[in-house]
């Protein structure tokens, strides 16, 4: 058990770094379109909350996974503004500025957390919560207007950085989903 809540620290951390990381090379890159997607995509909503799922996933039972999901989330957005402000990338108050993003991984974290302790079973709840993520990645494009234009979008076609970077998180999901699928249809033969 000791080794799950290690790796869910493991992954709360490497989020944080990651973006970080990503918002260094689009600063260092003056913007180069490559590197904002990579931004973006680092941003995700969808891929902020999978990390809730991971964590849920991770330490297995129910009452651990919803107290892995908001965990991961906290250390996640405490991590990136205490690294951010050390390194200059973020200013010093963006933790007391984005206090609502703790609220929401609080309470979001629970309920995904709990999918992801539910994406362990074998059965049709199982296959419903391993489709979480995926859908997360479908959706969060669409919802968000990133695919038509929406703003700084430029639409998928049109080469806008949200709609590369959306195009990108529902391919991802729509392969995640389609092995989840997969996965359920061969071995339930």
């Amino acid at each position: 058990m000791r080794r799950a809540w290690a790796l869910v620290a493991l992954v709360g951390a490497g989020l944080a770094v990651l973006t970080l990381l990503a918002a260094a090379a689009a600063d260092q890159l003056d913007g180069h379109p490559a590197a904002r997607v990579v931004l973006v995509l680092a941003n995700a909503g969808s891929v902020w909350a999978s990390q809730a799922v991971l964590a849920g996933w991770l330490v297995r039972r129910p009452w651990a996974a919803a107290l892995a999901g908001p965990l991961v989330g906290l250390l996640s957005l405490v991590t990136f503004y205490l690294l951010g402000a050390l390194t200059g990338l973020t200013p010093w108050s963006g933790l007391a500025d984005n206090l609502g993003w703790l609220v929401a991984a609080a309470l979001a974290g629970v309920p995904l957390g709990l999918v992801g302790a539910l994406a362990r079973r074998r059965d049709g709840l199982g296959v419903l919560a391993r489709l979480v993520v995926p859908a997360g990645a479908v959706l969060e494009p669409l919802v968000r207007g990133w695919l038509d234009g929406g703003v700084g979008g430029g639409g998928a076609l049109g080469g806008g950085v949200l709609g590369v970077a959306g195009l990108v998180l529902v391919v991802a999901g729509l392969a995640g989903g389609a092995l989840v699928v997969r996965r359920r249809i061969v071995t339930s033969r």
